[in-house]
């Protein structure tokens, strides 16, 4: 997974093309799993390789590191 987004519409690995979609993002800090729903990305439609802006990462790790108490947070690049 790339840390951003790809300005290609080809992917980077195989050369497929990148559509943009949502998608859900998981990621462990320490031993709790948080799941991002409705996360932007480019897939490829050839091998599945997924692209995520950084802008939208970045947000993802702050949220997750300080977690609230909230049981459902959508993912938006801004």
């Amino acid at each position: 997974m790339s840390p951003t987004r790809n300005p290609n519409p080809r992917c980077a690995i195989c050369g497929g093309e990148l559509r943009d979609t949502t998608i859900t993002h998981q990621v462990t800090e320490g031993t709790q799993v948080y799941l991002f729903e409705h996360v932007p990305a480019q897939v490829c439609q050839a091998c599945g390789e997924i692209w995520i802006e950084e802008a939208v990462l970045q947000r993802i790790d702050r949220l997750a590191a300080a977690p609230a108490d909230v049981q459902c947070l959508r993912c938006a690049s801004s």
